[in-house]
Parts: C-alpha cells; structure tokens; sequence
C-alpha cells in the first residue's frame, strides 16, 4: 500500500503539472482553460484521499490489539473503515472528546441525570468507538494532558463494576493505538513521557498514579520494545510493585507476546564474572 500511495502521490503531482503547462498554452492563444476543469478536480481529489490512505497504512502497520485465541497477533489489524477520519477532522473529534471528559464533576450531585458515571461511560463508550484511529486516540489523551491515566483510572471506578472491565477495555487499547501511531499528535508526546517516567522508575511511592498506568498499559497492543522497557523496572528481584498493579503489568507482557520475550532480557542482570 506505501508503494500505492506514493504513485498515487507522483501521478497528483504530474496531472497538477501538465494542467498547468495546458493552461499555459491555451492562455497564450486566448482561448478558454474551462475545460481543464475535471483534471483540476481529479489532482484536487488526490490531495484530499493522500492523508487518509497514509492514516489508514498507520493503522494497518500499528500492532494489533490481542484477540482471543491468538497467540500472536501479528502486524495486520482489521478495522472499520468509516471510524477512520481524516487526520484533521480525527484531532479535532479526538479533543473534543477530551474535553468534553475534562468537563464531568465526578462530585457533581443532580436529582435527574445524566449523572457523572453515565456520562463517563458514554466519553469512553465513544472513544472505544474510534480506538483504531491513532489520531482521535492521540487527541484525546493529549486534552488530558500528562496526569490523563490518573484522571481516567479515576474515573472507571465511579463506573458501576459490571461496567469496569469495559471501559479499561476501551481506554487502554485507546492508548496503545495512540502509542503506535499518533506520537506526531501535539500534545500526546508529553503524555507518553509522563507514562514512561512513572513506569520505569520502579518505585511505588505514587501508588495511584503507577497503578493507573499499569491499569491502562493491561489492554492493547504496544510496540514490543518500548513495553518491555517500560514493564522491565516491575520484574526485578528488589522491585517493591506488588498487588494489582504488578498483575496489571504482567498483563501487559501477557497481551504482547514480543515484549514478553524481550522483558526478561531487560530485567535480569549479568553475571558477575
């Protein structure tokens, strides 16, 4: 398909090109370049289709989210083709969902509803609706700014339990789409760094926040390297991350069977020789 796009890109160039020289011409001898109008529509449609086809490669090339009884999932992804926007229109749906998160009162008390835990449930409801776009995803998480997996883990669990597992669900193959595909989103690099910070410091003296990254890393499919450096920290001897937390980590590397392999490479240390 990168071959495809790249032709595709070439021939928008050359139709722009001629039909310029053509208009050139005609103008030179006075006559009307009217006619060159459906070539002017096809070069303009080509500029138009060229983000979307290169959002789509994104998409197809970012790890794949596990699906039941796959031992690995691979590189192919499948995915629907009208939850893909164009990237413009994507980060602009993407922070807006995200502000519209931002702006729930989880203590806001109200004698008819929508009450905060329906109208969470619905922003995350709408995210996992589009979790295979990296850009939406990306905006997103970029609205919440660096403490979003704090703010979303608290969120959840205003949820009624039933509908936890769900939301989790959403929210973290959200983030791993986003991982893959959407670091050039604005905003969304200072997000990964904050998880990355929290993951590979190896302490628990924030428990809430590195419980709110392991919730969140426990769902998707990430690039192997970059999990298994973030999860190498929880698997040391002398490491003090215990409980959920370590179980949401171990099911990180349980999802991506690539960084598994890698992580214990990264946590155990050489002989002393």
């Amino acid at each position: 398909m990168s071959g495809f796009i790249g032709e595709l890109e070439r021939a928008g160039q050359v139709i722009a090109e001629q039909a310029e020289s053509i208009r050139r011409e005609l103008a030179a001898v006075d006559l009307s370049a009217a006619g060159l109008a459906p070539i002017r529509e096809i070069g303009g449609w080509t500029e138009q289709e060229l983000p979307r086809l290169r959002q789509r490669l994104a998409t197809i090339n970012a790890p794949m989210p596990t699906l039941p009884g796959l031992s690995d999932p691979g590189r192919l992804m499948p995915y629907q083709e009208a939850s893909l926007l164009a990237p413009a229109e994507a980060r602009r749906q993407g922070t807006a969902l995200g502000k519209r998160f931002a702006a729930i009162d989880p203590d806001e008390f109200s004698l008819t509803g929508p009450y905060a835990p329906d109208k969470i449930a619905a922003v995350l409801k709408e995210l996992g609706a589009h979790r295979q776009d990296a850009v939406y995803s990306a905006a997103f998480f970029a609205t919440l700014g660096p403490s979003g997996p704090q703010k979303l883990d608290a969120a959840v669990r205003r949820l009624a339990e039933e509908k936890r597992a769900d939301a989790r669900m959403a929210a973290g193959t959200a983030f791993a789409m986003a991982v893959s595909g959407g670091a050039s989103v604005p905003g969304f690099a200072a997000v990964m760094k904050s998880v990355e910070k929290s993951a590979k410091s190896g302490d628990n003296e924030d428990e809430e926040e590195l419980a709110a990254v392991s919730a969140l890393l426990s769902h998707g499919n990430y690039p192997d390297v970059w999990l298994a450096e973030l999860v190498q920290p929880a698997l040391l001897p002398d490491s003090r991350i215990t409980g959920p937390t370590l179980a949401g980590f171990l099911n990180a590397l349980g999802n991506n069977p690539a960084a598994a392999r890698l992580a214990p490479g990264h946590a155990v240390a050489a002989p002393a020789l």
